[in-house]
């Protein structure tokens, strides 16, 4: 099959700011991508402190990620002269024992539907990692290895 494409934009003169795609639930935007200067753009997710509850810290982060196993991979599906072959990340399922609320069962309903993948790659939906999930588990692990430190310098006399 042939590539598909998908062009957004906006006239060249607009501010930054200005919205490529805005996503709704019900009548309340809950998130956006948005025009940064002119050669990047923002993805904005809702985080407002008024739409949450039971507010509380994440602990015990720099054990959970040292459980995260990152690995290198290339793609099945892909040719190896496709730019895309040779990727970095984490397997889902590993991860799903880890940090369960990172890992989505059903891909937006993408799965092995097609006669290609079921014959390629089972039945089944696919798992997909919300990585943008890991990065409050990474700052978290950051306070407490800062921790760590400031503890070794204090007893080094430093």
């Amino acid at each position: 099959g042939s590539d598909s494409l998908l062009r957004i934009g906006h006239a060249s003169n607009v501010a930054t700011g200005s919205n490529y795609l805005l996503f709704y639930l019900g009548s309340n935007v809950i998130g956006s991508i948005t025009q940064n200067g002119t050669s990047a753009v923002l993805y904005n997710t809702s985080s407002d402190a008024r739409l949450k509850d039971n507010v509380h810290n994440i602990t015990g982060s720099l054990d959970r990620l040292l459980r995260v196993r990152p690995v290198e991979f290339t793609w099945k599906h892909l040719s190896p002269t496709s730019s895309n072959y040779n990727d970095v990340g984490v397997i889902a399922q590993e991860l799903q024992e880890i940090m369960p609320g990172l890992v989505n069962d059903n891909q937006g309903g993408i799965g092995a539907k097609s006669a290609y993948m079921r014959d390629n790659f089972g039945t089944g939906e696919f798992k997909s990692v919300n990585y943008e999930k890991l990065v409050p588990y990474l700052i978290d692990a950051v306070k407490e290895l800062k921790q760590e430190i400031d503890i070794l310098k204090f007893k080094l006399g430093e």
